[in-house]
C-alpha cells in the first residue's frame, strides 16, 4: 500500500504538521486477568469433580437429542439444561455456560467436550463477569506496568541528534537531545475500555509524556513511534501487550463510518477536502501545480513548489523535479492523492456540536473513558487536501489526533 508524502520545504504539498507536541500517548494495554490474586479480581476456577461430570453429562444428552432433530429439521439448535449455548468458530462448534456454577465448555461439532477457560460474558447492564469477578468500563484499574515486567520499561526514539544525515529532518522536532519514556514512573492510573477476545483492555487515565514529531519523517516514523513507546507499558504482571490506539478502534468506540456519516454528508463535501476525493496534481510550465479532484473541484494557483515534489512510498521518499517543458494543454501528471482526512463530534457522529444539533450518543462509557481533556495522536496517517483560498496549498499530511472532545 502506497503512502505520499510531501515537498520537504512545505510547498505545494505541506509537509506533514506535526511540529507541535503530542500532549497524550495512550498506550491501551490487554490484560489476562490472572486466576489468583488478579488485577482486578480473584475467579475461583475451583469446580467439584461430579459438578464437571454432570454438567458433561446434560451436554452429552443436549448433542444427543440435537443429532436426532437434525435428521428431520435442518434448522435444529443445540440446547443444553441450565446452560447458555451459543456458536464458536474458533472450535467449529459451540461454547457452552452453565447458569449457576458460571463453568464454560467447548463442544465441537464432532461431539468432543472440553472443559474451557473462563470468558469475560456481557451482563445487560453492561457490565462484564468471569466467575466471581465483575468489571465495568471506565473503572480504575490497579495496573502496575512495572510490575514483575516481562522486558523492557524504557523507550528512546530515533532523535534529533542521532539523525546525522540531515539533522532538521529528526524524529522529533527541536529536541537537542534523545527523548525516553520510562514506563516505570507513570502511576496515574488505567481505565477499563472494554473487553476483546475475552480479554481486558485499558487504557491509561492520563498523560504518560509529551512527543514531537517532524515534517515527513514524523508522517514516516510516527506511527511506529507512538507504538513502540505505548509498548513499554504491556509489560507488567498480567499483561499480554500495550499499543497505541488507531482511528479504526476509535471508530469502533463511536460508531463513526466515515463512508457514511450520520448526516449523509462526506466531509467537506463539495470542497477539495472532501472525503474520497481524489485530487491528481499536475506540473502545468511553472513551479505552481495544478490539482484537480474527481469531484469536480480543483485549484490552479498551489504555492511555489520551487524544490520539486515529494511523496513516500514502498519505504523510501521519492521526488518529481518541477517540469518546465509542461504546458496547460499538455500537463505532466505527478501524482493521485484521494483524501483521507476528516473529523467528527463523537456524540453527533458529524462534523456537528450537539449544541448545533445531530443528536447524542447518550451514556456511553467506552467513549468517556476514551475521551480525556488532553489532545493525543493516534498511530494512523491521513491526507487533507486544501479547503479554501485560506489553506496554503495542495495537501496536508498527518497523524489522525484526538482533541476538545472531537476526533481529527
Amino acid at each position: 500500500m502506497k503512502e505520499n508524502v510531501t515537498s520537504k520545504r512545505g510547498i505545494t504539498l505541506i509537509a506533514l504538521i506535526i511540529t507541535i507536541i503530542i500532549l497524550l500517548i495512550l498506550a491501551m494495554v490487554t490484560i489476562n486477568i490472572l486466576i489468583n490474586q488478579g488485577i482486578i479480581g480473584h475467579a475461583n476456577n475451583a469446580v467439584r469433580g461430579y459438578e464437571v461430570a454432570e454438567e458433561k453429562e446434560l451436554i452429552g444428552l443436549g448433542y444427543q437429542n440435537y443429532k436426532m432433530d437434525k435428521l428431520h429439521d435442518s434448522n435444529a439448535e443445540l440446547t443444553v439444561d441450565g446452560a447458555t449455548v451459543a456458536k464458536d468458530d474458533e472450535v467449529n462448534g459451540w461454547y457452552i455456560t452453565f447458569t449457576k456454577t458460571k463453568h464454560n465448555y467447548s463442544l465441537s461439532d464432532n461431539g468432543t467436550i472440553e472443559q474451557a477457560g473462563e470468558k469475560w460474558l456481557k451482563n445487560q447492564d453492561g457490565s462484564y463477569s468471569k466467575g466471581d469477578a465483575t468489571i465495568k468500563i471506565g473503572d480504575y484499574v490497579d495496573y502496575d506496568p512495572s510490575a514483575e515486567a516481562s522486558g523492557e520499561l524504557t523507550y528512546t526514539s530515533l532523535s534529533y541528534t542521532n539523525r546525522a544525515e540531515n539533522k532538521n529532518e529528526g524524529r522529533s522536532s527541536g529536541y537537542s537531545e534523545d527523548q525516553t519514556f520510562d514506563a516505570s514512573t507513570y502511576n496515574k492510573g488505567w481505565l477499563i475500555l472494554g473487553v476483546t477476545g475475552g480479554s481486558v483492555e485499558l487504557i491509561s487515565a492520563n498523560s504518560v509524556g509529551d512527543y514531537a514529531l517532524n515534517a515527513q519523517y514524523g508522517y514516516q516514523y510516527g506511527p511506529d513511534e507512538l507504538q513502540s513507546i505505548a509498548s513499554i507499558y504491556g509489560k507488567g504482571k498480567g499483561a499480554i501487550g500495550g499499543r497505541n490506539l488507531t482511528i479504526d478502534e476509535v471508530n469502533s468506540i463511536t460508531g463513526y463510518d466515515p463512508e457514511h456519516p450520520a448526516d449523509g454528508k462526506n466531509f467537506r463535501e463539495g470542497t477539495l477536502a472532501e472525503y474520497g476525493n481524489e485530487v491528481t496534481y499536475y506540473w502545468t510550465g511553472d513551479d505552481m501545480p495544478y490539482g484537480a479532484g474527481t469531484n469536480g473541484k480543483s485549484w490552479d494557483s498551489l504555492k511555489s513548489h520551487g524544490s520539486g515534489f515529494f511523496w513516500f512510498e514502498d519505504g523510501i521518499w521519492k521526488n518529481a523535479p518541477v517540469d518546465s517543458t509542461a504546458t496547460w494543454k499538455n500537463k505532466t501528471k505527478i501524482i493521485t492523492l484521494r483524501g483521507t482526512a476528516y473529523n467528527y463530534h463523537p456524540y453527533t457522529l458529524t462534523e456537528r456540536s450537539p449544541s448545533q444539533g445531530g443528536g447524542y450518543l447518550g451514556n456511553n462509557k467506552a467513549l468517556e473513558a476514551l475521551w480525556h481533556k488532553e489532545d493525543y495522536w493516534l498511530a494512523s496517517r491521513c491526507i487533507r487536501h486544501i479547503h479554501n483560498q485560506s489553506d496554503s496549498g495542495g495537501a496536508n499530511y498527518e497523524l489522525y489526533y484526538i482533541f476538545s472532545n472531537s476526533a481529527n
